[in-house]
């Protein structure tokens, strides 16, 4: 948590995770708000060879 506390401040946003819902959807914000969707492009992005079998 100190970590993520520690890129917080870093990045310059003021929270770790936020989350507003709106008329739209939920709008995710902060920190891990905004790694989120950019790791599970990555996790799509890898072939299946090289990902753990089921």
């Amino acid at each position: 948590m100190l970590l993520g506390s520690a890129a917080s401040v870093a990045t310059g946003n003021g929270h770790l995770f936020t989350a507003e819902t709106t008329q739209t959807g939920v709008q995710l914000g902060g920190v891990l708000g905004a790694a989120i969707p950019v790791l599970l492009s990555l996790w799509e992005a890898i072939p299946d060879k090289f990902k753990p079998s089921k």
